[in-house]
């Protein structure tokens, strides 16, 4: 794979841009990073830190300047060239088509730029938001790995595995 790191892309509506200090409180209000605000600032040190290697992979989504979410490689394969992405929003910035918009350059980042071929998403079952933003992405669901993932509340949930094949991404 040709690593790039997370080079800024811009899309119609957003900027994806590394993540930087700033960005913590942004992040901790949407509840994407840690249980207390000092949780979330040592979490945004190791992420700027962790730019520092091409093979990673973690941006801001950024729409008229504020950081609304992310998106991220979780894991990656080099021997196989596949990833999967995870990837969050703001609730006020919801159903609005931004996700979609930011994993569509994502994917479209990494087959191109990076040389990934295939990108898949675990998704809780009953988050059927992610789950649309898979779909209107160009992803076809492959399967449910049942009981895969523990709830805060104890029980089990079943999380559905969307991908996408470079050859099926659309230009």
């Amino acid at each position: 794979m040709n690593h790039r790191g997370s080079a800024s892309i811009k899309t119609e509506r957003l900027t994806l841009r590394k993540l930087e200090a700033k960005d913590a409180a942004s992040l901790f209000c949407l509840g994407a990073l840690g249980a207390t605000r000092e949780e979330a600032d040592g979490f945004m040190r190791d992420m700027v830190a962790a730019y520092s290697d091409p093979a990673y992979y973690h941006w801001g989504i950024a729409y008229d300047s504020a950081v609304i979410g992310r998106i991220r490689v979780t894991e990656l394969s080099e021997r196989d060239r596949f990833v999967q992405l995870g990837y969050d929003m703001a609730g006020e910035f919801r159903n609005r088509g931004f996700m979609t918009e930011a994993v569509r350059a994502v994917t479209r980042f990494l087959f191109d730029e990076v040389g990934v071929n295939r990108i898949y998403v675990l998704i809780r079952a009953h988050n059927t938001a992610s789950i649309r933003v898979a779909q209107k992405s160009g992803m076809t669901w492959e399967g449910c790995m049942r009981r895969h993932y523990i709830e805060n509340d104890g029980t089990y949930t079943d999380v559905n595995v969307y991908g996408i094949l470079k050859e099926e991404c659309p230009k």
